[in-house]
């Protein structure tokens, strides 16, 4: 039994370990996430096994809402145009969703006595900002190198070739996310300018990687968690009603707001250099996207079955005249490129209002449900900051069953907790 103890102390240790490599891995492979997590949760349940204490219950109607919504997604198997797309994510997107919780809920009992989480997230997110600004000054030097990549791709656009940017971009996005424990715990710690220079630091990565949706996460993330010094439970609230509202009125708001959208528009507004191209493009999948969910308001079209929408691999052609010289250029994209970019849209399109009102009903009482946790002013504060960069994010970029998202968003959470926790076993 001691042996079993000891082990199960030494594997807890993953957690903390899991705080430190997160930031620094995020850089070069977002998909890493996934083993991080599973690597976190080990740790996770080994401390839970070696104390000998009894599985935490997070706030129960989120598992109603998980079980619900995987009922529907599995029920959606009978209709869904790609089956196979259907069954195969059912399982893992479950457990998935279902460890994700348990970690939230269990996360403030790692560590509550000691500093180890806070020396763990200030020496690796500090490193990982060396590493991307490194990265940002030698064109991707340990990217090109790692991959094996020619210089060439740096300055060779033809035929798509993009060079290596790209590859790095979805580190702003977790980086963004993982800030505010971050910011937390330096405000916690009186550190307010360190706090400014990190969110300087990487807003400054995020523009320089045209992580344009990074950008605003940190700007707008910011400003709430700064209304949320003042009246955390208010703005929490608020929240969850945004929240609630987004996902319910998604279809009805780019049915009306998209109207005037075609190819010619968007065509327009890419002329200015200021509006990134993919804005103007996501613009044509959404008004798509609703136009698709229209026709199976009710039921949707399956889980998962983004990818598979009739007429989702057409392209659409974008004529952009340049104001200068007068030339035109044409650019080619899918309707649907893998997935709609708004998962309050694509969860209409796949699971009808059903499912819609499952994540509406079940998400915002998650949302709600913050204002009820202990905590102190500054992970009070900061607690809003994060839920709105992840809403934002959900908005505007990523595919609501992609593993590695669901990943990063649960650890972001669970690393809150753990965090604030100290701050709670301390008194402060």
């Amino acid at each position: 039994m001691a042996a079993i103890s000891k082990l199960g102390n030494g594997l807890s240790n993953l957690f903390a370990l899991g705080l430190f490599l997160m930031p620094v891995i995020s850089i070069f492979s977002s998909k890493a996430m996934v083993p991080l997590f599973i690597l976190v949760l080990l740790g996770y349940a080994a401390s839970n096994i070696s104390a000998g204490t009894k599985w935490p219950s997070i706030w129960r109607p989120a598992y109603v809402g998980v079980i619900l919504l995987m009922a529907l997604a599995t029920a959606s198997s009978l209709w869904s145009i790609d089956r196979n797309l259907t069954v195969a994510a059912i399982l893992p997107i479950s457990a998935l969703m279902a460890a994700g919780l348990v970690l939230v809920a269990g996360a403030p009992r790692m560590d509550a006595s000691g500093y180890r989480l806070e020396k763990m997230i200030l020496a690796g997110f500090a490193f990982a900002l060396v590493v991307f600004l490194f990265e940002s000054v030698t064109e991707n030097w340990l990217t090109r190198t790692a991959r094996g990549l020619d210089w060439e791709i740096l300055i060779n656009d033809f035929a798509g070739n993009f060079g290596t940017d790209p590859l790095l971009k979805n580190g702003t996005v977790i980086l963004s996310l993982l800030y505010w424990p971050l910011a937390a715990t330096l405000l916690r710690r009186g550190r307010w300018p360190a706090a400014i220079i990190a969110w300087t630091l990487l807003f400054y990565l995020a523009i320089d990687y045209s992580a344009e949706t990074a950008a605003l996460s940190l700007i707008v993330g910011a400003i709430i968690s700064g209304l949320a010094a003042w009246r955390a439970k208010l703005v929490t609230g608020a929240l969850a009603i945004i929240f609630a509202v987004g996902v319910l009125a998604a279809p009805i708001a780019a049915d009306r707001l998209l109207a005037p959208i075609n190819q010619s528009t968007v065509g327009k507004i890419t002329q200015y250099p200021q509006i990134p191209f993919s804005i103007a493009n996501r613009l044509l999948t959404w008004k798509f996207v609703e136009t698709r969910i229209w026709e199976r308001p009710w039921a949707g079209w399956g889980f998962r079955s983004s990818r598979a929408i009739p007429g989702g691999n057409e392209k659409f052609a974008i004529e952009i005249v340049n104001p200068e010289t007068k030339s035109i250029s044409r650019v080619l994209d899918f309707n649907i490129p893998l997935h709609p970019h708004n998962q309050w849209l694509q969860i209409w399109l796949e699971l009808g209002v059903g499912g819609a009102l499952i994540v509406a009903l079940f998400g915002a009482g998650f949302i709600y449900r913050a204002r009820r946790l202990n905590l102190s002013k500054s992970f009070a504060a900061t607690l809003p900051g994060l839920i709105t960069s992840v809403l934002i994010f959900a908005s505007a970029s990523f595919g609501a069953w992609q593993n590695w998202w669901i990943a990063t968003v649960f650890l972001a959470i669970a690393f809150h907790r753990a965090l604030a926790s100290q701050g709670e076993a301390r008194g402060k």
